[in-house]
């Protein structure tokens, strides 16, 4: 497992965070297809679940425990 930076870094990656779950939140509640999002329905679920146990470790004060790989995935399919 491959780990995240902390400080500023980290909170300019909580915010990329929130971001990502904001436009997951959206493309689930609208029930936006699998083709216009470019992954399956359970796909955006699992990536939503995923940037949430991102966000708990920034709250419980591990950044270092998010997998920076997924990370950046996320950012790069969600941004």
């Amino acid at each position: 497992m491959t780990t995240r930076e902390t400080g500023s870094r980290a909170e300019t990656d909580r915010a990329k965070l929130n971001a990502i779950a904001a436009s997951l939140d959206a493309m689930i509640g609208s029930g936006v297809s699998a083709k216009v999002a470019g992954v399956s329905a359970d796909e955006l679920r699992h990536d939503f679940g995923l940037v949430h146990k991102f966000l708990t470790a920034f709250d419980i004060g591990q950044p270092g425990l998010i997998d920076a790989d997924e990370f950046d995935r996320l950012v790069e399919q969600y941004t």
